[in-house]
């Protein structure tokens, strides 16, 4: 949980010119099995082995 919070804060805190993606994997699964959703510049999502968020833009 402490890794969840610190990821989701840390992405409100970056800037880019294209809007990235962050994403915590749980180690047992490959991120090309997970097929994540796309997101919204500002959206989370999270699952029983995912959590992603991304960065809203730049400021």
């Amino acid at each position: 949980m402490h890794n969840l919070i610190e990821t989701s804060a840390l992405a409100r805190q970056l800037t880019a010119e294209s809007s990235p993606s962050i994403w915590l994997v749980c180690a047992d699964v490959a991120f090309s099995d997970l097929a994540p959703p796309e997101l919204d510049p500002g959206a989370a999502a999270w699952g029983p082995t995912y959590f992603g968020v991304r960065v809203g833009g730049s400021r």
